[in-house]
């Protein structure tokens, strides 16, 4: 028994099945044909044809394009991350220079305070001797 032959419309079904990327047996599925079926209608001349220039005009471009907008949402989020490392860097700056701020005050402090109390050691030696001790 011979089997039928394939419509145009399974053929044309067949094409952008295998053009999309499908396996012989998810096209025999599809189709409901057999997988040898399937197999060897990949192998014509005009289905292969048919599926080298849709795979270059629809699904080719199809699947650039998604990697472009996937490419362009990654680089509008490293340009977040940027802004965000850009605004932290900046905050660190400023507490870079108020802590060297600090430290300049904390230094004046420290001799000032050093100084206070020589002055203050030295008036009292100098009211230890106007006493007479």
């Amino acid at each position: 028994m011979k089997p039928n032959p394939l419509t145009p419309a399974q053929v044309a079904q067949a094409t952008e099945l295998f053009a999309a990327g499908a396996k012989p047996a998810a096209v025999a599925t599809a189709l409901d044909i057999s997988g040898y079926r399937a197999r060897n209608l990949l192998k014509r001349h005009d289905v292969a044809m048919a599926v080298d220039r849709m795979r270059l005009t629809d699904v080719i471009p199809n699947q650039l394009d998604a990697i472009l907008s996937a490419m362009n949402s990654f680089a509008v989020v490293v340009s977040a991350v940027e802004q965000r490392l850009s605004a932290v860097d900046e905050e660190l700056r400023k507490v870079r220079t108020a802590m060297r701020r600090l430290q300049v005050e904390n230094k004046e402090l420290r001799e000032t305070r050093k100084t206070a109390r020589d002055e203050l050691r030295q008036a009292k030696a100098a009211l230890w001797r106007a006493r007479g001790y």
